[in-house]
């Protein structure tokens, strides 16, 4: 007994497995160069012999390969924008963080004891605190929804920040 499938391909189910119909074979045809088909022999509720067949070629593999290749650029793209847009600025905003805390430990002298070091030093140190003042204040304009990720705790408040900056600039005069 023979099982017709598609184009002139006739297998003998029996010849192929007798005892054992749950079983899947892959069969490649004479004259379909390199594609092949996937057959599973299953027995149905009453012992009829069901078959499920999928085609399996070149046009599947290409197919593969090329939406692995598409989804792979999606994950870059969407990696390169959340690291360009918030990861970023995030690390930058910590390292306008560290540098005002490396100016004051370095110019504590100057602040803590004002009139008694030089004129050229005050006016270095002045300068130097607005300049981070200003990057502090300009690290929280780069950052997208600034506010929002600083009320879920994930970024400084809003109000620290300026009250900082406030600080820095008042020190500085």
């Amino acid at each position: 007994m023979g099982i017709l499938i598609g184009v002139g391909v006739k297998l003998n189910y029996k010849a192929l497995f007798p005892q054992q119909l749950n079983r899947q074979i892959i069969a490649e045809p004479k004259g379909w160069r390199g594609r092949k088909i996937s057959l599973q022999f299953l027995r149905g509720h009453h012992g009829q012999l069901g078959v499920s067949s999928q085609k399996r070629g070149k046009e599947n593999n290409i197919m593969s390969i090329f939406l692995t290749i598409i989804s792979g650029v999606f994950v870059f793209i969407i990696g390169q924008t959340i690291l360009k847009l918030f990861v970023e600025p995030w690390q930058k905003q910590r390292e306008c963080i560290a540098k005002i805390a490396h100016h004051l430990l370095l110019y504590a002298n100057v602040y803590s004891n004002p009139g008694v070091g030089t004129e050229k030093a005050n006016n270095e140190a002045s300068t130097e605190t607005r300049k981070l003042a200003s990057e502090l204040i300009a690290s929280c304009y780069r950052i997208p929804f600034y506010k929002q990720l600083a009320k879920v705790k994930l970024l400084p408040a809003s109000k620290k920040i300026l009250e900082v900056q406030k600080n820095l600039i008042g020190l500085s005069n």
